[in-house]
């Protein structure tokens, strides 16, 4: 950590804080930042900041002026000082990190003394759990003890299908995960229904989370054991696989131990970055981000939380931090002995260099992948890699090739009894003979992945892709409306929320053609985030030729957009705001949307808007970014 002024900055994750507030930073900016930080005596040059910022881009000079006039606005006037010509130089006083100035995060309740105290509790209550298990395991009296920070989740009991683990220890493990998760209602087991308990839970997460639990704050959890042995001589593994479902997303995790109690041990401490986060619930995604980054300087050795975060990393395109973290999650997997985060490793190693188009290389890294998940029997994990696998080869268009990864994670799904992951198999089927023009192929898939949601009696939200695919398929425009009205039937959930959002754009674009504008506005109304229902019904006001109320829609969903992180958002609307203030109306909002282009848009978005940036006086990196 360093800091400034009334600043700190944490240098490994390049998240920037004000009296212990998280500031959010573009990449560029927290960039511009870490390199003055870096050098706070240097003069630094124009060149010196293109290579380090805008490396392999061919940017002009505006665009160093406008970051550092970024900064400057946010740190202050005299934080940077400009020497004509010559470039640019940090002028605050800067200092390590002081013991008793760690920073509290984006919330108050993240105060040092929580944390201790979170700690002290977790602790007491492991040594405790540890004496009360082995006394289960034996037959002695239950000892009540439920750990508060716990007090928001609920459990369903562990479950497996191995026929080496004894039911007398799996039923101690339960009653022992009931004493420091409450669980939720027995009833939950449902014995008209293919899937039941956590196998349930494992296949619908957020739907069987709203069935049971009603609050916004809580978390619902359980897990999968599963054992191996890699030879005659090495006694039986236990790894499980475990699942955190809170009201904005999930938390999966994997931990290993040589037996029930001390798994119990093992997954109780992978939990302790969860107990005082509110990071499952937290709606805004640059929050989360912001609360992910804190978790990974706080608990640096969790594999979980490494996971996450290069997950996330690689999703927002910062693929130098996501290559730096991979080594340091393959290093720390195999010191810790954890060989499920050892093929992890290599799977994300695999999805970056498939980013960054090394796609020989990205093949090598999964089938390493693979390698290590065959030694130690995890399926479900191999069934995620195969369709990895399946997305590289796809670039050589041998169908051949595709169906032979597709089937394989199809069949590693089904034994492991994830049907969700064998529909998904199926329907990138479908997808992969679409785009290769073999029309018999790709309805014959996703009928396949039709009947298998109904024989799995999976709930009806599985159905809204399919469905959605139905009507990317369709031809005439009343099938199409027909599937869309089928998707936004269907229950929504955040693993299917961009499929709702999607349908309801195009919706809404047929009934602006329609001139049907109770209809559009019904719909976008029906989208419950914020930044994209504004950003819907600017579409619908720009249509309809109301512009002052398009222009409050559009402002209204620019804003939110860039303090959420969400950039297709904010570009699309920063580009509509500029073309709705042709006479320079507002300047100061010209001014802001311009900037957030030139520092926010990407090559391809500035290929596929060329012709408009241009009518409203912009020109972004014209030049492509070399390989």
């Amino acid at each position: 950590m360093l800091y400034f002024s009334n600043f700190c900055f944490d240098t490994q994750h390049q998240i920037l804080y004000q009296d212990n507030q998280v500031v959010v930073l573009s990449a560029n900016q927290a960039k511009l930042l870490a390199l003055f930080l870096d050098n706070p005596s240097k003069l630094l040059s124009k060149d010196d900041i293109f290579n380090h910022v805008w490396p392999r881009k061919i940017m002009t000079e505006q665009v160093v002026f406008q970051t550092i006039s970024q900064l400057r606005a946010i740190l202050g006037e005299g934080s940077i000082k400009t020497f004509p010509k010559r470039g640019y130089q940090w002028q605050l006083l800067t200092s390590v990190e002081l013991s008793n100035k760690a920073p509290n995060g984006s919330n108050k309740k993240h105060t040092l003394f929580r944390r201790i105290l979170y700690s002290l509790v977790a602790c007491l209550a492991l040594v405790v759990s540890g004496i009360w298990f082995n006394d289960a395991l034996v037959g002695k009296q239950q000892i009540p003890n439920t750990a508060q920070s716990f007090v928001n989740w609920r459990s369903m009991p562990f479950s497996s299908r191995s026929d080496t683990i004894p039911k007398r220890e799996l039923d101690a493990l339960n009653a022992n995960l009931a004493q420091h998760i409450l669980p939720v209602n027995k009833a939950y087991l449902e014995a008209n229904r293919p899937l039941i308990g956590v196998w349930q839970f494992f296949a619908s997460p957020y739907v069987v989370y709203k069935k049971w639990l009603k609050g916004e704050a809580e978390v619902l959890f359980s897990g999968l054991i599963y054992d191996y042995q890699t030879n005659a001589q090495q006694s039986p593994q236990l790894v499980l696989e475990y699942l955190a479902q809170g009201q904005s997303r999930q938390w999966r995790g994997y931990v290993q131990a040589s037996s029930l109690p001390a798994l119990w041990q093992q997954v109780y401490q992978a939990l302790q970055p969860l107990q005082a986060s509110n990071y499952l619930n937290l709606a805004s995604e640059a929050a989360a981000s912001a609360e992910l980054a804190l978790l990974a300087s706080q608990f640096p050795n969790n594999l979980a939380v490494l996971q996450q975060l290069i997950t996330r990393q690689i999703e927002q395109g910062d693929y130098d931090a996501a290559d730096a973290q991979v080594a340091n999650l393959k290093v720390l997997a195999q010191r810790l002995s954890q060989p499920a985060y050892i093929a992890y490793a290599y799977w994300l190693k695999g999805e970056l260099l498939f980013k960054l188009e090394q796609h020989g290389l990205a093949l090598q890294q999964l089938e390493q992948a693979q390698q290590q998940l065959d030694q130690i029997g995890l399926l479900a994990m191999q069934s995620e890699v195969s369709k990895s696998q399946a997305e590289v080869i796809a670039i050589e268009k041998d169908f051949a090739q595709i169906q032979n990864y597709l089937f394989r994670s199809a069949s590693q799904a089904r034994i492991a009894n994830r049907p969700t992951q064998e529909v998904r198999a199926y329907t990138l089927l479908s997808i992969r003979a679409s785009k290769l023009k073999l029309n018999k192929e790709k309805y014959e898939y996703l009928r396949q992945a039709e009947t298998l949601i109904n024989d799995y009696q999976l709930d009806a939200s599985h159905k809204m892709l399919t469905d959605y695919h139905w009507a990317l398929f369709a031809e005439q425009k009343a099938d199409k409306i027909t599937y869309y009205n089928r998707v936004l039937s269907r229950p929504v959930t955040p693993n299917n929320f961009w499929v709702f959002t999607s349908v309801s754009e195009q919706r809404i674009h047929y009934a602006i053609e329609d001139k049907d504008w109770a209809l559009a506005k019904s719909i976008a109304n029906k989208v419950g985030e914020p930044a994209r229902q504004s950003f819907l019904l600017a579409q619908i006001y720009v249509a309809n030729q109301q512009t002052e109320l398009a222009i409050q829609h559009a402002e209204n969903a620019f804003n939110l957009a860039r303090t959420q992180g969400i950039d297709w958002i904010g570009l699309d609307m920063a580009l509509m705001l500029l073309e709705l203030n042709k006479n320079d109306e507002n300047p100061a909002l010209v001014m802001l949307c311009k900037r957030f282009i030139n520092n926010t848009a990407s090559s391809w978005w500035v290929a596929k808007h060329q012709l408009h940036l241009e009518k409203v006086g912009i020109i972004v990196n014209p030049y492509p970014e070399s390989p």
